[in-house]
């Protein structure tokens, strides 16, 4: 089973992320995209720059990404807005 940090290197390979304004908060529905994880209770939107694509994190994925140097700036984007968008596509 891979580990934490194995998890976070293979989310972020080759990803150029934005990380968007406005969390999403208490969604029953919501996991973390990054580890897997179904505890985060505030999940914050990124936005992939060149599949466009929108992931959603807990907020120690989010800043261990940041640490990382995935998360290239920051976006005016609504991430709850993305969100919405997001579970259509992969419904």
């Amino acid at each position: 089973m891979p580990t934490y940090e194995q998890k976070l290197a293979e989310f972020a390979q080759g990803k150029r992320l934005l990380r968007l304004a406005r969390p999403i908060r208490d969604r029953a529905d919501a996991f973390c995209d990054a580890c897997g994880s179904t505890q985060p209770r505030t999940l914050y939107a990124l936005e992939d720059l060149d599949s466009e694509r929108h992931y959603f994190v807990g907020d120690t994925c989010l800043k261990e990404l940041a640490k990382r140097g995935a998360i290239l700036r920051y976006g005016r984007h609504s991430g709850r807005v993305a969100f919405e968008n997001e579970m259509k596509l992969r419904a």
